[in-house]
């Protein structure tokens, strides 16, 4: 049998009760259940809650039913957010031919470990604005990770361009920040 949560659901903790989001994001898969009925049968539960949590125990309610969240999860929920150095790197000329390198090193400086997510984007030669890669980096409290982008610069992408140069975008959670790269022929 499947159990129906949808928008009645509410994450409830200790004197607290947190209702699920709007809808905008994602939804869980449907699927049917033995007698028919269509309902979640995997998926998640969006609700906006404080982080960090602060609460001793974490219950899902809906209607006809509740799930306590385990020990695990409510650590996950209480524990402080990790916070960031960030610095970022390219070169600020490359030749045709050449591999462009950015350097992203992040650096946790917060009592807990973390995971730092972020985006690589790029724009030219001839990109407007492009998706390259994410960025996701497990970073113990206290430590440093580095990790780079490279893209090889070939001349097909620079016909009949005038000064073509390529900016390297990262964003993360707390910011964003560009790389301007000047790109010189052979």
């Amino acid at each position: 049998m499947t159990t129906k949560i949808g928008r009645q659901g509410r994450l409830e903790t200790f004197g607290d009760a947190y209702e699920p989001n709007d809808g905008s994001s994602p939804t869980a898969s449907a699927s049917a259940s033995e007698d028919g009925e269509t309902g979640p049968s995997s998926g998640w539960i969006a609700a906006y809650v404080p982080k960090p949590l602060d609460a001793d125990s974490a219950t899902l309610t809906w209607d006809g039913g509740e799930y306590t969240v385990g020990d695990s999860v409510l650590e996950r929920l209480n524990r402080p957010p990790a916070s960031f150095d960030v610095t970022f790197e390219a070169p600020e000329t490359a030749t045709v031919g050449e591999t462009v390198t950015a350097t992203v090193t992040v650096e946790n400086t917060a009592d807990v470990d973390g995971t730092f997510v972020g985006a690589i984007n790029r724009v030219g030669p001839r990109i407007a604005y492009a998706p390259e890669t994410e960025v996701r980096l497990d970073i113990e409290a206290g430590e440093t990770a580095e990790w780079e982008y490279t893209h090889s610069l070939d001349s097909s992408e620079l016909d009949e361009m005038e000064d073509p140069s390529m900016d390297i975008h990262l964003v993360w959670r707390d910011n964003s920040t560009v790389r301007t790269v000047d790109i010189e022929s052979e």
